[in-house]
């Protein structure tokens, strides 16, 4: 299902270079969270889910890197109704990032808003961060 989800969002990007606020209407929601893909690196868009933790107040609990550097991972809790939450990166074959957020309310169940929200939040702060002209590595 996941594969499908990245290949559809891909056709549907295929030849468009707009800017990533338009991604804001194609974040897909899953049975478990929000996912889309941004014409960004994978750095700029680590950059954008960091600052997407500092502004729903949530708390990084870790980061992981794939060894190849074409994945990361990024867990926390906190939020508006503290969830625990999970962002999956990983670059596409284009090299774009593919963004996986994943939330779970405090109650242990799947918090399908939140996740959606903080995956706009995301794209909102990659659209921002090219905008200023970082790609992740100097910020």
């Amino acid at each position: 299902m996941r594969l499908f989800i990245a290949a559809a969002l891909l056709v549907a990007f295929a030849g468009c270079a707009p800017s990533s606020s338009q991604y804001a209407d194609l974040v897909v929601r899953t049975e478990q969270g929000a996912e889309t893909i941004v014409p960004a690196s994978l750095d700029r868009t680590y950059l954008a889910s960091e600052r997407a933790f500092l502004f729903f107040e949530i708390r990084r609990t870790a980061y992981e890197v794939s060894q190849d550097s074409q994945n990361r991972r990024l867990s926390g809790r906190g939020g508006p109704r503290d969830a625990q939450v999970w962002v999956m990166l990983e670059k596409t074959p284009a090299g774009n990032a593919h963004i996986v957020v994943k939330a779970l309310s405090a109650a242990a169940n799947p918090d399908l808003e939140f996740a959606a929200e903080l995956t706009e939040k995301i794209i909102e702060y990659v659209d921002k961060l090219a905008e200023d002209g970082i790609s992740g590595g100097e910020a």
